[in-house]
C-alpha cells in the first residue's frame, strides 16, 4: 500500500467516524468503517447515505431502551429530518 492511498483511508476513516458514525464515546472511531475504506476504487461506489440512516435508526432503538440516557449518531441528519417534516420545531428566520 503506497503512503498517499494510507493517508486518503486515514482521512476518510477519521472523517466518516466523526461525522456519520460516531458513538457515544464522543473519542473513539469505530473500527468496523475501515473494511470498507481499503479498496478506494471501490469507496465512491458504496451507499454512505444509505449506511448512515441505517446506522442512525439502530441508534435511536438503542436509545429509546429503558437505560439509555445518550444518543448517537449523525445527529444533524435527524435534525434535518425533523425540521422538514415538523415545521413546528423549525428555528424562527428574522428577515
Amino acid at each position: 500500500m503506497k503512503i498517499r492511498d494510507l493517508e486518503v483511508q486515514t482521512y476518510l476513516f477519521v472523517l466518516l467516524g466523526s461525522t456519520l458514525f460516531v458513538d457515544k464515546s464522543r473519542d473513539r472511531l469505530r473500527p468496523a468503517i475501515n473494511v470498507f475504506l481499503k479498496d478506494q476504487r471501490r469507496v465512491a461506489g458504496y451507499a454512505w447515505g444509505a449506511a448512515a440512516l441505517a446506522y442512525l435508526y439502530r441508534q435511536l432503538g438503542m436509545a429509546t431502551r429503558v437505560g439509555s440516557k445518550s444518543i448517537c449518531g449523525c445527529l444533524t441528519l435527524l435534525q434535518a429530518w425533523i425540521y422538514e417534516y415538523f415545521p413546528l420545531f423549525r428555528p424562527s428566520q428574522i428577515l
